[in-house]
């Protein structure tokens, strides 16, 4: 399913993907919902089925969830599902963020309404020995409304040179960040992960230990070879032109890539080079009527550029014996 950018707010540099009204000043979650464009609200609505001209028959055991502001249908769900409102979500974002030591840098709709997000700037930075770059700490906070996904609360490093979104689970993907599922109960698992802050601190922290140890790693020009070949397998041992030309530009970024001028030859620069890849240079398939960017935004932070980046991170991790 392809994915668009309906509506979005940013405060400061203007994202790299060049979508977005810019605010002046930082704002609270909530304040941002308007001009985000989120600040619309979700129902559930009964499920019918056509069966001639003028007979319908209730689906039982299925719902319509409802855009009440122009009564689009973002998705058909079941009755256990219960809406978490945008406004919900921002409240938690303002939760997280607390009396200013925290604050939100975007927030927006992806896909017609039926993914939104807001993503929080934490305090304090991550200093690698020997990057150039710092690395700044943000929870990605999003919330689906058609049913084909959890609220999730994403631990989201950003390495500032370069623009590199550095989401990974250290220790399985139940590392990645916290969700909670749209339930009856979600609004009561609300309150536990108003915790969630801890839970964020604590996976910065061993962020910033692996990192620290990965750019003292060596990891020589035969390993990186290696791990392009694995990322780009050749298909009936033919190499086809797109296989050629990612391995050439992933293999060129190990000691080209921005900021590498002295984590080259490490597992951190390794690292690094693959996430600029995804980032900056591999292409995304756009569909007709979409907008490049807008997919890619969603590739990086949900989708097939997302796994992309873990599997090199497991991959590096093992070849490093990290």
């Amino acid at each position: 399913m392809s994915h668009q950018i309906e509506s979005m707010m940013f405060v400061g540099e203007k994202p790299w993907h060049n979508l977005g009204t810019e605010l002046p000043l930082h704002v609270s979650a909530v304040e941002s919902l308007q001009p985000a464009g989120l600040d619309w609200a979700v129902e559930l609505k009964s499920v019918y089925a056509q069966l001639t001209n003028i007979e319908y028959a209730q689906a039982e055991g299925f719902r319509a969830v409802v855009r009440t502001s122009d009564n689009s249908v973002l998705g058909v769900v079941g009755d256990r599902y219960s809406p978490l409102q945008n406004k919900e979500v921002a409240e938690m974002a303002d939760i997280i963020a607390g009396e200013g030591k925290a604050r939100v840098e975007t927030a927006g709709s992806l896909d017609n309404g039926k993914k939104v997000w807001f993503l929080v700037l934490l305090p304090g930075e991550i200093i690698v020995k020997k990057d150039i770059s710092e690395i700044q700490k943000y929870l990605l906070l999003t919330s689906s409304h058609d049913g084909s996904g959890t609220y999730r609360l994403l631990f989201t490093p950003t390495r500032v040179v370069c623009a590199n979104t550095l989401k990974f689970a250290l220790q399985g993907k139940n590392d990645e960040g916290i969700s909670i599922r749209h339930t009856k109960h979600a609004h009561i698992k609300m309150e536990t992960a108003k915790n969630s802050i801890n839970r964020a601190l604590d996976f910065y922290s061993r962020f910033e230990i692996l990192a620290n140890v990965m750019v003292e790693t060596p990891f020589n020009d035969n390993q990186m070879d290696q791990l392009v070949e694995d990322l780009f397998p050749c298909k009936d041992n033919e190499m086809a032109t797109r296989t050629k030309n990612n391995r050439d530009k992933l293999a060129s970024l190990f000691n080209l890539g921005a900021g590498h001028e002295h984590i080259a030859g490490t597992a951190w620069g390794a690292l690094n080079a693959v996430v600029e890849f995804v980032d900056h240079h591999r292409g995304t398939r756009v569909t007709e009527g979409k907008n490049e960017s807008e997919q890619k935004l969603n590739s990086i932070w949900f989708g097939s550029g997302s796994l992309f980046k873990q599997a090199a991170f497991d991959k590096i991790c093992g070849m490093a014996c990290l």
